[in-house]
């Protein structure tokens, strides 16, 4: 009965530290989101402002659109990966 018992307690144990190291991670994941998502605003805000200083005929908007486009994909994706992080939790 002591063996079943201290199996048991064992098998509880692994459970916790396994639960709490998925739960570190999911944390970890989340963090990264942020710190992710921080640049890619800096990085929009900064092309925006830039272009408001040239004209749409200049050959750099149309590279700082595109710009704002990739931006915009990682921000996309970057949601998306915060949304299943959130589905983990």
């Amino acid at each position: 009965m002591e063996d079943k018992l201290r199996e048991l307690e064992e098998r509880l144990q692994e459970e916790t530290r396994q639960r709490e190291e998925y739960e570190q991670r999911i944390s970890r994941a989340r963090i990264l989101c942020h710190e992710l998502n921080q640049p890619l605003q800096v990085i929009s805000g900064l092309s925006e402002l830039i272009k408001l200083d040239l004209s749409e005929e200049s050959p750099f908007y149309a590279q700082f659109q595109k710009m704002e486009q990739q931006v915009e994909k990682m921000a996309q994706t970057n949601h998306t990966l915060m949304s299943v992080i959130k589905g983990l939790s």
